[in-house]
């Protein structure tokens, strides 16, 4: 029988991530930010900086769709700012 202890918690990011933009695509905005900000937990505990960087890509892409661009500009400006520091 398969526990979360078992889990990858990358793959469990990764799954989180995936809901919130699912959740992005259906309009159901604060649920898809909850999931980020879960996946982005667990990429924080990994110190997954890749991992962090699309997390706030998606998180900047799901406040402008909800036309909050000022966040969406700070989350934007963070996964640069990681995307540039690993120079990808």
């Amino acid at each position: 029988r398969l526990t979360m202890t078992d889990a990858d918690p990358d793959d469990v990011a990764e799954g989180w991530n995936n809901l919130g933009n699912a959740l992005d695509e259906l309009n159901i905005i604060d649920s898809a930010i909850l999931c980020y900000e879960t996946a982005l937990g667990i990429y924080d505990d990994l110190s997954d900086d890749p991992g962090k960087a699309t997390v706030f890509t998606n998180l900047g892409d799901t406040y402008k769709h909800n036309e909050d661009y000022a966040k969406a500009l700070e989350y934007l400006k963070k996964a640069e700012n990681i995307r540039l520091a690993l120079d990808d």
